[in-house]
């Protein structure tokens, strides 16, 4: 899900530096995330109390960022600029039916698992905390959640899943989620967050693969990517993602 607005200005250059998020930045990240999406349809749509309880917002979003960093083919990376921090950041994974060879071929382009520097113990313990999140996120006493919305979102998906399912290729690069502090919209954070993706997509002539909002879309079109289907979640016109995609320049990737 992705919701960085754009106008239709081209975003100024910025000199944002993007690399590999740390454990102690995950809070920091939430609160990013909480704030740039918001406003996002997706979430103001399942996440109806979020204004009421924003400390349970914020940690939903820490949950995310801190699964992914568990997660062996998953990356969080962050844009930060000179004396003012993390600006943004994103969460990459790269999807394949062939983990333990990928995981080595990237390893030797230069790219390790960013699970690689968390304790064993630490993982499993996380790995146990994160069973329980997920079954009290999903409880009906979560004071975040609709839950006659979540039923219809599940039952939206599960409707949609095979048609979506079957224009996705087998080995792709998949952009979870990207957010941009409010404050460093519009200065091309969004553009440098991407661009890391596509450095390591285009070292492996892989497609990316992800979902976007229609506020984001003409981020990514600039960058490339075009639609190739449409995933609805609710019956008004925004309740919708665009389904996009891209490919490295001169690259036969497969479908």
């Amino acid at each position: 899900m992705n919701v960085i607005k754009r106008t239709a200005a081209r975003s100024p250059k910025t000199d944002s530096h993007v690399r590999l998020a740390q454990r102690h930045e995950c809070h920091a990240l939430a609160l990013i995330g909480a704030a740039s999406f918001f406003d996002d349809p997706h979430d103001a749509y399942l996440y109806p109390n979020r204004k009421d309880h924003p400390k349970e917002y914020t940690q939903m979003y820490r949950h995310t960022i801190e699964d992914a960093m568990h997660e062996e083919l998953s990356w969080v990376v962050v844009a930060e600029l000179p004396r003012q921090g993390i600006v943004g950041y994103a969460i990459w994974s790269r999807e394949t039916e062939k983990e333990r060879r990928v995981l080595q071929s990237l390893r030797a382009a230069g790219l390790k698992s960013a699970r690689s520097d968390i304790p064993l113990l630490s993982r499993l313990a996380h790995r146990i905390r994160a069973a329980d999140i997920v079954e009290s996120a999903c409880a009906r006493w979560n004071p975040l959640i609709d839950s006659e919305r979540l039923d219809q979102l599940w039952g939206d998906f599960s409707s949609q899943s095979s048609i979506v399912s079957s224009s996705e290729p087998s080995d792709y690069w998949y952009l979870q989620e990207v957010a941009v502090a409010p404050s460093h919209r519009f200065q091309g954070v969004g553009r440098d967050l991407l661009g890391w993706g596509q450095h390591w997509a285009a070292k492996e002539g892989l497609p990316i693969l992800l979902e976007s909002t229609r506020s984001g879309r003409v981020l990514y079109q600039r960058a490339g990517f075009v639609n190739y289907g449409l995933w609805r979640w609710g019956k008004d016109g925004d309740m919708a993602w665009d389904l996009m995609r891209w490919t490295p320049p001169d690259s036969a990737c497969s479908t």
